[in-house]
């Protein structure tokens, strides 16, 4: 045997994740495999896919390249281990999680993650009135996604919860789909400044309009197109 060849797992792409019943490939994936047929069916046709420049000799199919991107995004595991898994090398790994993520971003999400609609509100709204709340169209908060220290302006990024971080706020509907994402801060940088420099900030000048409002915590500003709570210092009935 070659004692520079790497072994690998033969047929885990190829048998083995064909063999998953819905709820393994979901548990594995994050997605249904109707979902990912959805994402395949979305992706396949763009010129990024016509290229087939993964590293390495042999080309990797289109169903692939999804698949090892989607196992990285939902995994802590290495490249190297997830390569082994997939029979290539680390740095395809690289290349397909890299190239999945800039599709996403640059074709799919102005497709999926848009404002209602004048038309859409009122639809939007009533998935919220099941909880008592009228003219809801969406509900704002952040989260900090957990990163390494970067080499340039580390103490940017220590969050009040003490690890290094980059906040993401969504706002998104009754069913849980995003209507909007804004993904660019640093950890320590406040919920209400992240949504104070939103691209679509202020959300009234037409996207509440006329009388819809979002929900939002105690960090975020209290208007007439943002509802808060108010501060329970024990007098509230």
């Amino acid at each position: 045997m070659n004692s520079d060849v790497v072994p690998k797992c033969q047929n885990f792409y190829e048998v083995v994740i064909p063999s998953f019943n819905l709820s393994t490939f979901k548990s594995h994936f994050r997605i249904t495999p109707t979902a990912f047929e959805f994402l395949y069916n979305s992706v396949a046709h763009l010129p990024e896919f016509m290229k087939r420049e993964y590293g390495g000799k042999d080309q990797i199919n289109t169903e692939k390249v999804l698949l090892i991107a989607l196992w990285t995004l939902a995994t802590p595991s290495s490249y190297r281990s997830i390569g082994n898994q997939f029979n290539v090398c680390k740095y395809s790994v690289f290349i397909c999680l890299h190239k999945v993520v800039k599709v996403i971003v640059n074709h799919l999400c102005r497709r999926f993650i848009t404002w209602p609609s004048p038309n859409e509100r009122n639809l939007v709204a009533n998935g919220f009135s099941r909880y008592g709340m009228e003219k809801v169209i969406g509900v704002v908060d952040g989260c900090h996604i957990p990163i390494k220290k970067p080499v340039t302006h580390g103490t940017d990024y220590f969050n009040r919860k003490h690890f290094y971080s980059v906040v993401l706020q969504v706002i998104c509907k009754s069913n849980l789909l995003f209507s909007d994402v804004d993904v660019r801060w640093p950890g320590s940088v406040h919920d209400a400044r992240v949504f104070r420099t939103s691209e679509n900030y202020p959300f009234d000048s037409a996207l509440c309009e006329p009388d819809y409002y979002i929900l939002g915590d105690a960090a975020y500003p209290c208007k007439n197109w943002v509802m808060t709570p108010y501060t329970n210092n024990g007098h509230l009935t």
